[in-house]
């Protein structure tokens, strides 16, 4: 599953116009990698912004999750990268407008593709350490947080690393629910 995942997500980026945004946003952490002028140029920029100084994220053509991260961390950073580039006149490397407007938009699609990939490729935990996070996406989320209650019960999995924190706690507030419900039970049959 996680192939053809990387098939899909490949054959997207291979699209004309988000490949030719996604090779310039490489050029340019190219660039700054291999330029020290720029890049201390860069990180003065980030923190006249505000921003915290970090290096651009260069991607891996065989891990398209790369390519997410380096759209991500050039979206964070678009402000004082475009000064940069603007103000040593690297036009070769500028993203108009619309280019950067697209690759907030690629990141958009491509962030539940980054869930079920991490969800079908962890290493630390067991995969079924829950129920696929696709499943969130589907019409009964009654069935979703039932399957992750049981999946909380198994001590192997009670982690539930595959869901984000808000749907962690809906499980372990469920539980806590059932407890209390069982214990006052327990306690009008005494």
């Amino acid at each position: 599953m996680a192939h053809t995942i990387n098939l899909a997500v490949r054959k997207g980026l291979s699209e004309r116009s988000v490949a030719t945004a996604v090779s310039r946003l490489k050029a340019a952490a190219q660039h700054f990698k291999h330029s020290p002028t720029d890049s201390y140029l860069l990180e003065s920029k980030q923190k006249l912004l505000g921003l915290k100084p970090v290096q651009l994220i260069n991607d891996c053509p065989t891990r398209w999750n790369s390519t997410y991260h380096m759209i991500c961390g050039a979206a964070d950073q678009q402000a004082p990268v475009a000064a940069v580039i603007m103000e040593k006149k690297v036009s070769s490397l500028e993203l108009s407008s619309v280019e950067w407007t697209l690759m907030e938009k690629v990141k958009d699609v491509l962030k539940p593709f980054k869930v079920a990939t991490q969800a079908l490729s962890m290493e630390d935990f067991p995969t079924a350490s829950g129920p696929s996070p696709a499943a969130r996406y589907g019409p009964n989320k009654d069935a979703f947080l039932l399957l992750n209650t049981a999946s909380y019960l198994d001590p192997c999995f009670q982690r539930l690393v595959c869901l984000d924190e808000e749907w962690r706690q809906a499980v372990r507030d469920r539980v806590q629910r059932e407890l209390v419900d069982l214990s006052r039970r327990q306690v009008q049959r005494m």
